[in-house]
């Protein structure tokens, strides 16, 4: 064990790094680069390591976490959540997860001025065919107690919790 401040491994990635996780064991590292890059590092004792890199279809991933369930969830740019299952030294494909908004109740006065609101926040009409929750770019996603977990996106006032 170095002192604070002693260099204990480099990791090359393509782009600056957004975040980096640890899961709760300390046995993977995951980082997510801004060339829609993920890495996960498998450290199998006595300084040796593994390390397994995805190219991700979509936009960056800007913040993630290792679950419990041995999965990491990662969220960013593209305003949804992606899982991953943990398989040894590697992970699968990303899965994304599609949320599904709660059903309120509006009237036609409430419709009116949400279609207003929204065409004087944004200058446009919200798109019907967006499977995201979120209008912007996932900043903050946080691990709960019961096993899902709750993103964040600065400038859309949201907060959504997924299971």
């Amino acid at each position: 064990m170095g002192k604070f401040g002693d260099v204990l491994a480099e990791f090359q990635s393509m782009g600056y790094v957004n975040q980096v996780a640890f899961d709760p064991s300390g046995d993977y590292l995951a980082f997510l680069s801004q060339s829609s890059q993920i890495s996960l590092v498998h450290f199998t004792g006595d300084g040796e390591h593994s390390i397994h890199t995805q190219q991700l279809k979509g936009l960056p991933l800007h913040s993630g976490v290792f679950t419990k369930a041995g999965e990491f969830i990662g969220a960013g740019h593209d305003k949804c959540c992606i899982k991953f299952t943990i398989k040894g030294d590697s992970f699968s494909e990303g899965e994304i997860i599609v949320g599904k908004k709660a059903k309120k109740k509006t009237n036609a006065t409430s419709a009116a001025f949400a279609k207003f609101r929204n065409l004087a926040d944004t200058g446009k009409e919200t798109s019907k065919t967006s499977t995201s929750l979120h209008a912007f770019a996932i900043t903050d996603l946080q691990e709960n107690p019961d096993g899902g977990v709750t993103t964040i996106a600065n400038g859309d006032n949201v907060l959504v919790h997924w299971n």
